[in-house]
């Protein structure tokens, strides 16, 4: 699962993962707003 998963993500462009990775981190930025390890991040 995590093998297909890292392979589908290598396969991705650029763009794409830094897209998906804001909205990762905003939605988690929402969900957990006083998480100090979201806080170091950004």
């Amino acid at each position: 699962m995590v093998h297909r998963f890292i392979t589908i993500w290598n396969k991705t462009n650029l763009i794409k993962q830094i897209s998906i990775g804001i909205g990762i981190g905003v939605l988690l930025a929402i969900i957990f707003p006083q998480a100090q390890a979201i806080g170091l991040l950004g």
